[in-house]
């Protein structure tokens, strides 16, 4: 689904969870929030290697927020954030 074998995958997977939690601390930084952590729902994309199957997926497929909603188990609600 991903166009990757699992070996690229895998040594993907190390930069792509170091590069993650970066830019994520600039965002934070950049809204202004004092913590790490918000409040809220835990995400169902919680490991980084969820996060970025779901990346690679959807950059090769395009598919509908419907069909990502069904393959990762989201809600309606949040299947587009």
């Amino acid at each position: 689904m991903t166009g990757l074998t699992i070996e690229q995958f895998t040594g993907l997977l190390d930069s792509f969870d170091r590069n993650y939690e970066k830019a994520i601390d600039i965002a934070r930084t950049e809204r202004g929030c004092a913590s790490k952590k918000s409040g809220g729902q835990k995400s169902k994309l919680s490991t980084p290697k969820r996060r970025l199957f779901f990346i690679l997926t959807y950059l090769k497929c395009y598919p509908t927020y419907n069909v990502l909603a069904v393959l990762f188990d989201l809600d309606r609600g949040n299947r587009c954030d």
